[in-house]
């Protein structure tokens, strides 16, 4: 029988788990984003704190991440097989 993902929440406004390669994680405005998945993967678009540009957040355990609003704190969702 196979066995199932054991599922890690990560914070997505972490440079821990997350990558931008134009801005910092902190010059993010994290009320403002949507999702894509061009490419195959997930990402985001945050807009930056001056509302004048958006940038490209990347999960940085994988390419195909979940996400999770929780209390108003974004998470990825991560799976793990052991």
């Amino acid at each position: 029988m196979p066995k199932l993902p054991t599922i890690h929440r990560r914070r997505v406004n972490s440079p821990r788990n997350s990558i931008c390669g134009s801005a910092t994680l902190a010059e993010l405005d994290w009320s403002h984003w949507f999702t894509d998945t061009t490419g195959g993967g997930l990402y985001l678009h945050v807009r930056s704190l001056d509302a004048e540009t958006w940038h490209r957040v990347y999960c940085r355990q994988t390419a195909a991440p979940r996400l999770r609003l929780l209390d108003d704190v974004l998470f990825w969702l991560v799976d793990e097989v052991a």
